[in-house]
């Protein structure tokens, strides 16, 4: 029988692949070949959650996609288990190697998030319309909110692009639980310390803009009544600074964007570098007019 040649990447060819090269139940794979045969470059996460996490990685089979492996080929229980095994070291170095949190921890160290990754595979045919479903779940061990995403995967999706989709959906979830505890600290922030030219998500850049709008009508007057001379200059100079940086930060974030929407890229993705260019236009028009009193001050001051 001839089986068309795909790409490494694709679900089918785990289970028929090796099925057709061995034909027959009496061959051993190891987790290792699988491992590498189902090994992909996993997609760079444009967002990074500021956090640790332990990762556990779940793969397990339904009983018609075990009656198709053991019934396509003979494959054996020992080829069943060793395929899981493969598959869930791929997972692992996906998550590990993507950049989605700033460091994964050991299962014996303790780590800010929990998280786990859940691949059922279905396939009960050839290259049919299902062939998997993969749900990964974070919980953050302190507070206990946490996100979780899923997704069905058909024979032909590419698992690089699926898994930054899922990821991406997860980092929203989490980023908005951040954006909350993030917005309790801006609000107890003084304004000079909210000026700032990024942010860790898009989500906790509107954040620091609401907080902003609240400290310019707030901490502004007080500001310009009992900062001296000097003070109310480098802020000044802090703020032209930062509304640079923030005008190239937004450009880059655009261009980026545009680039992952010619490339079909992950839409959670895609939607997070927007935002974070808005909010830093945003930005930068609350801090016009923060400059502007300050500077007004200064001039009075000089006469």
């Amino acid at each position: 029988m001839q089986i068309p040649k795909r790409p490494l990447h694709y679900l089918g060819l785990a289970c028929a692949g090796i099925s057709l090269l061995l034909c027959s139940g009496c061959v051993t794979v190891p987790a290792g070949y699988y491992a590498n045969m189902l090994a992909y470059q996993p997609v760079r996460s444009p967002v990074q959650i500021d956090a640790s996490a332990t990762v556990a990685i779940a793969v397990t089979m339904t009983p018609e996609a075990i009656a198709f492996w053991k019934g396509y080929g003979g494959n054996s229980d020992t080829n069943i288990a060793n395929y899981r095994s493969g598959r869930a070291a791929t997972l692992r170095n996906d998550l590990a190697t993507s950049g989605l949190f700033a460091r994964i921890a050991p299962d014996n160290e303790p780590a800010d998030y929990n998280v786990k990754i859940e691949w059922i595979d279905t396939q009960t045919q050839m290259y049919p319309g299902e062939v998997a479903r993969v749900t990964i779940t974070a919980k953050n061990t302190k507070t206990g909110e946490g996100g979780t995403a899923s997704v069905k995967i058909t024979g032909q999706d590419k698992i690089p692009e699926v898994m930054a989709t899922l990821k991406a959906t997860l980092a929203t979830g989490l980023q908005q639980n951040v954006a909350r505890e993030q917005a309790v600290l801006f609000a107890k922030e003084p304004l000079p310390e909210l000026i700032a030219s990024s942010d860790a998500s898009s989500a906790c850049a509107g954040e620091r803009n609401r907080a902003l709008i609240a400290a310019k009508i707030k901490q502004l007057p007080v500001l310009l009544r009992e900062k001296n001379t000097e003070e109310l200059t480098a802020l000044v100079v802090k703020i032209e600074q930062t509304m640079l940086d923030l005008n190239h930060g937004s450009e880059m974030a655009k261009d980026r964007a545009q680039q992952m929407a010619a490339e079909n890229g992950a839409a959670p993705q895609i939607a997070e570098l927007r935002g974070l260019a808005v909010s830093y236009q945003e930005r930068i028009e609350l801090l016009k007019p923060i400059a502007v009193a300050l500077k007004e001050e200064i001039a009075n001051r000089n006469r």
